[in-house]
């Protein structure tokens, strides 16, 4: 690392007496005008078809440029009130990214089209004129400069435009847009004043020493700038809105765990650049700046693919569901099962090629070449049964097992998407061991990749599946019996993902089958995870093993003496009529007993489902109660007859409580005592 002289340690004299020939003025002078005559001679030496090209060029792009202004600005309106009309039609509080993004792209090269267009004109002008030397790279350099300006300057005004944050580009408050918008300003103008100088200083060969001074100064003054700016830690981090936030909600608690860590570093920069260690400054900054661009870039492409995914899945759905309401006719699952399964296809091979592209480009403005990644992935770290195992390979292995499990998971929505829908005979609980037993079998071929990568033979399992049996013996037997017991659960199929069980005194909806339990949901919405091993051993009521089909109960006394026919016709009707009711098997009704104060029936129907059997079963003892009534038929209640032995009569006798009679006794004995020794003087107590 080369170290120069530095803020503090500069060549003062040197300096000094550049600054001394500036006040004369005679060599800054000679320089320019030797760098005019040089540029006078270089544009008389081209033809006059040059400077025709030239003025066709700037003319050309003026006009276009104008045209575009114009056409884009109205494009830009018009988006902007369509979505504005869309956004309160759907009563939605969010602009998708896609219509967003499409607006003020529209308004960023309306803004920057009149100026940037001619700009770019004459840069290709010069680079087809072929001209060389100080004078054609310092007019270059300048161009490049504006027009750099001008695009950055538009676009920290569309990122943090002054409207509402739904249409901006970064939804974040008025107060950080306009915080981000102010300070970006200010460097980027400290970058339009201080360069131009510095160039013109350079393409003139003049005050080398004061030229470079004034270079150090300008970094280290656009250094402060960023620390003045990174001091407001809230604002700078608010600038991730709250969906942001959520969305990458991981990246974001280590950004502001670590931004103490970030604001140290730029102070140390700076430090560092006060010194002499310019180069240092350079190489952190600019790839700091290169890294964040490539990643918000990368982040942007890959949201703006999903969403537009997105909005074809809806439209396409919308679509069907259009179709579907004008026909009356249900369409095939599949229709447009294949369009969507391929969108999320290519949006996901899009993510997975922006992210290894990404992370070429930062490798790269690191200054990290393939042949370094190269040797550092052969880094050894170790020998397994004689062979070198390597950095590479350990990744490889990680990679093996993580596209097992992308490849399983696809597999499964495949399956889902198009296999099941065409084969309707397939239950529930057969996709579900499907998906179970398919999932494992490639995660076991994806560690059977990897452990052949890290060259981990299979006879080197024995010691390990030993290690494993002694585990079991001392305190895995339980695991290892739920295990068991999963894969009894799906080879046997006794209980199936869908079916509706009883364990113990609780009834729910068998939701999933693992190989260590199994999670039910009861009709009270408790979801339960019951070990495998319980459903092996106790007794499980499964009540839809065979057959969905259930019957229900509904049990009803009447009065004696009411006509039992009526009652039976009664109760067939009020089954036959109610729309959960199967006819087939019919319902039937049943004179089960004369009870002790009403004739007992059985109201017997079946229903398709259980949860129909619940809701049908409630329905129809409102149906029962309505329909006695309306015949005057009694639903009597328990009743007791109390009997008499013989004529006898009762004999009744009044007791006093015993409270009163204890009050009589005590006022009776006072009574007594005032009699015989007159009433006391209540002096005498004092």
């Amino acid at each position: 690392m080369v170290r120069d002289q530095g803020l503090l340690a500069a060549d003062w004299q040197k300096i000094g007496a550049e600054l001394g020939q500036l006040r004369d003025g005679q060599r800054i002078r000679s320089a320019f005008g030797s760098l005019w005559g040089e540029a006078v001679n270089q544009v008389s030496g081209l033809g006059w078809h040059h400077g025709v090209v030239l003025a066709l060029l700037i003319g050309a792009s003026v006009a276009l440029a104008r045209r575009a202004s114009v056409s884009l600005g109205g494009r830009a309106h018009a988006a902007e009130a369509k979505v504005r009309q869309a956004q309160e039609e759907a009563g939605l509080a969010d602009v998708p990214l896609s219509d967003r993004l499409e607006l003020h792209t529209y308004r960023f090269v309306s803004q920057t089209a009149r100026l940037t267009w001619p700009l770019i004109a004459a840069i290709a002008w010069l680079w087809w004129t072929g001209m060389q030397g100080p004078v054609a790279r310092l007019a270059c350099v300048v161009l490049c400069l504006l027009v750099a300006a001008r695009l950055v300057l538009a676009l920290i005004r569309e990122l943090f435009t002054p409207a509402k944050p739904r249409f901006r580009l970064i939804r974040c408050s008025n107060v950080v847009a306009s915080y981000y918008r102010r300070w970006s300003r200010r460097l980027v103008w400290l970058t339009v004043v201080a360069l131009p100088a510095l160039l013109a200083l350079w393409a003139a060969g003049a005050v080398p020493a004061t030229r470079a001074y004034l270079w150090q100064v300008y970094k280290a003054a656009a250094l402060v700038l960023l620390l003045v700016f990174l001091a407001r830690k809230q604002l700078v981090l608010k600038v991730v809105g709250r969906p942001d936030q959520l969305h990458f909600r991981r990246l974001y608690s280590v950004i502001v765990a670590l931004y103490p860590a970030i604001f140290v570093a730029v102070i140390l920069l700076l430090i560092c650049q006060v010194i002499g260690y310019g180069a240092l400054t350079e190489y952190a900054v600019i790839g700091v700046a290169k890294t964040i661009a490539t990643f918000a870039l990368a982040v942007l492409l890959v949201r703006y693919v999903n969403d537009l995914s997105a909005r074809y899945v809806r439209r396409v759905r919308e679509r069907t569901e259009h179709t579907q309401e004008q026909t009356d006719e249900q369409p095939p699952p599949t229709e447009h099962g294949d369009g969507e399964f391929l969108v999320s296809l290519a949006a996901t091979i899009f993510r997975w090629t922006m992210g290894i592209a990404a992370a070429i480009l930062i490798l790269t403005f690191w200054g990290i070449s393939p042949v370094e990644v190269r040797g550092f992935l052969r880094l050894e770290l170790g020998k397994v049964g004689g062979e070198l195992v390597t950095l590479w390979r350990v990744g490889a292995a990680v990679i093996a097992i993580i596209v097992a499990v992308v490849v399983s998971r696809s597999l499964r929505t495949v399956l889902d998407a198009k296999v099941y829908p065409e084969y309707s005979h397939i239950d529930r609980g057969a996709q579900a061991a499907i998906n179970s037993m398919l999932h494992y079998f490639v995660l076991l071929v994806g560690i059977y990749a990897a452990m052949q990568l890290l060259h981990i033979s299979l006879g080197a399992l024995t010691i390990m599946l030993g290690t494993l049996g002694l585990g079991l013996g001392l305190g895995l037997q339980p695991l290892f019996i739920n295990f068991i017991s999963g894969l009894m659960i799906l080879f046997e199929r006794h209980m199936k993902v869908g079916d509706i069980v009883e364990v113990g005194d609780q009834v729910g909806e068998v939701t999933r089958i693992s190989m260590r339990s199994t999670s039910i949901r009861t009709f009270d919405n408790i979801d339960m995870v019951i070990p495998n091993s319980q459903f092996i051993t106790d007794r499980v009521v499964n009540r839809t093993l065979q057959d969905k089909l259930i019957r229900g109960r509904v049990n009803v006394g009447v009065a004696y003496g009411t006509d039992v026919q009526l009652v039976k016709r009664l109760l067939l009707k009020v089954a036959e009529e109610h729309p959960l009711v199967l006819r087939e098997p019919p319902p039937d009704v049943w004179f089960t007993d004369f009870g002790n104060s009403s004739l007992d029936f059985t109201l017997v129907a079946w229903f398709a489902s259980s949860g129909d059997r619940w809701t049908g079963m409630i329905e129809l003892r409102y149906a029962i109660d309505e329909a006695f009534r309306e015949h005057d038929i009694t639903i009597p209640f328990p009743q007791r007859t109390l009997s008499l032995i013989g004529d006898k009569p009762l004999p009744i006798e009044l007791v006093e409580p015993r409270d009163r009679i204890t009050n009589e006794a005590v006022q009776s004995k006072k009574a007594a005592s005032i009699t015989q020794h007159g009433p006391r003087d209540p002096n005498l107590s004092r």
